[in-house]
């Protein structure tokens, strides 16, 4: 099943059949935003129709919702107050988005150091918080943002969204293994944990098929033995453990007979690695981008075209490293103004991310802004002992292309010395090691020094993440 439909006429103007809601939920907006089965289908369906708008006016609808965003945040946040006021903007008389640009980024360093400045100090009638979330910190050091009842169910609603345009069969079994965060959850354990539905709010609103899920602290011969048991129609994991995966797979020659589609979640998902988990499983990947801070930001075309970033939520800006607006398909780091949060305004935060935008409508006549390629994480980039910085990239390629390698971790700790650490295959041996160091050579231009650190397993981050590359050098 496809719920997106076919290329020629797949427009959805209410959620597909498949997606049956579970009981008989009243279809009136309710006066409190909640994350009912009615809302989020009134909700779904709201973004289903905008985005066949026309791009001016899906902007159009957007530069409202940053105008009401920047009016609520100057009245009733203190760290805002100040800040709109300095820059001389007046969000009432605002001409364009082009004006958000006098408002300075939001860093990291902001949020940690004006988390109690940055809080409203009033909300929207039928507006709550509802939930403090902290970073994992694998781009930087962690930070915390509030939530509130209405990003909660934004967030509820996009998920829908990326569902239907993955086309995914919801009465289909899923297999998700990622982080989960309280200590004692079932999945935490050797052999995962079966729910009679997806979960979380998805699997409240709609009638699904089970769940299967495993933390992914456990050990990869563990993880395997739980996919052979689920033989699941979706598998979701973060991209470098899928990919791990899928060597595995490949080594024992196993396949997952019913599985339909591979989702990737978490991590930056480079061209390489798609290529290699796509044809170790043998189906298509779905990735979406996302964060802590702000939710869903953008999440594959149906129609195969990059990105499409989701603007009723989020409105995005690609800028160079002067903070000025890259030109269409030049890699650039991602500011995002969350446009739902009332609660905690995160307005122009640098997310430390790159990507490229496109110019040009897409084919499949959505009218969101495109995305070509999410290009990597700040903490992807290398530094040059000229001072240059570029990203790894190449580097990644060349490494699983190599073939001996099943997992590696990068770091870089001054401009003329790399550490590797490897999980190597069988076979691996002093050659490898000479190649890789000609792979190095060869990226630095420069005779830097490697040591190596041979390892039977990599450890992730205690948010569940993997970095292959991580530069401390300065």
């Amino acid at each position: 099943m496809n719920a997106s439909g076919s290329a020629e006429d797949g427009k959805h103007r209410s959620l597909p059949a498949e997606f049956e809601l579970r009981g008989a939920p009243s279809y009136s907006f309710p006066a409190v935003a909640s994350s009912s089965s009615a809302s989020v289908q009134i909700l779904v369906n709201k973004l289903l129709e905008n985005e066949w708008r026309s791009r001016s006016e899906v902007k159009g609808r957007q530069f409202g919702q940053l105008q009401s965003l920047l009016r609520f945040a100057q009245g009733h946040s203190p760290f805002y107050a100040d800040r709109i006021r300095s820059c001389g903007l007046d969000p009432g008389t605002m001409g364009g988005v082009d004006e958000l640009q006098r408002v300075p980024l939001l860093t990291r360093v902001d949020l940690r150091d004006n988390f109690e400045q940055i809080k409203c100090r009033e909300l929207p009638p039928g507006t709550v918080v509802t939930e403090e979330l902290a970073t994992s910190g694998s781009t930087s050091s962690p930070v915390r943002v509030l939530t509130t009842n209405v990003t909660a169910l934004m967030w509820a609603a996009l998920n829908v969204r990326d569902h239907v345009w993955a086309g995914l069969d919801p009465h289909g079994s899923l297999a998700s293994i990622r982080h989960f965060s309280r200590g004692d959850h079932p999945s935490r354990t050797r052999q995962g944990v079966r729910l009679d539905s997806w979960g979380g709010t998805f699997g409240a609103c709609f009638v699904t098929g089970p769940a299967y899920l495993m933390d992914i602290s456990q050990d990869v011969e563990d993880q395997i033995s739980f996919l052979l048991k689920a033989n699941p129609d979706c598998l979701l994991s973060y991209p470098t453990n899928l990919e791990m995966l899928g060597r595995r797979l490949g080594e024992r020659r196993i396949e997952l007979p019913r599985l339909a589609v591979v989702l990737a979640v978490g991590e930056v998902l480079p061209p390489d690695m798609r290529h290699s988990i796509e044809a170790a499983f043998g189906t298509p990947v779905w990735d979406l981008y996302s964060s802590v801070e702000v939710g869903y930001i953008a999440s594959q075309c149906p129609g195969g075209n990059g990105y499409h970033v989701h603007e009723e939520n989020v409105l995005v800006e690609i800028l160079d490293e002067d903070d000025q607006p890259c030109r269409p398909g030049e890699p650039g780091k991602v500011v995002v103004t969350a446009l739902m949060n009332y609660g905690f305004p995160l307005i122009r935060c640098d997310l430390g991310d790159y990507a490229v935008a496109v110019e040009e409508p897409c084919r499949c006549g959505r009218g969101l802004m495109s995305l070509k390629e999410i290009v990597g994480r700040q903490r992807g980039q290398l530094l040059l002992p000229d001072g240059r910085v570029k990203f790894s990239s190449d580097l990644s390629v060349a490494f699983r292309d190599m073939g001996q390698i099943r997992q590696f971790k990068v770091t870089q700790h001054s401009r003329d010395h790399v550490g590797m650490v490897i999980v190597p295959m069988e076979g691996f041996a002093d050659e490898d090691k000479r190649k890789i160091t000609e792979e190095f050579h060869a990226f630095f231009e420069f005779p830097i020094r490697v040591s190596f650190t041979l390892v039977s397993r990599i450890e992730r981050t205690p948010g569940g993440k993997y970095l292959d590359f991580v530069c401390n050098a300065t």
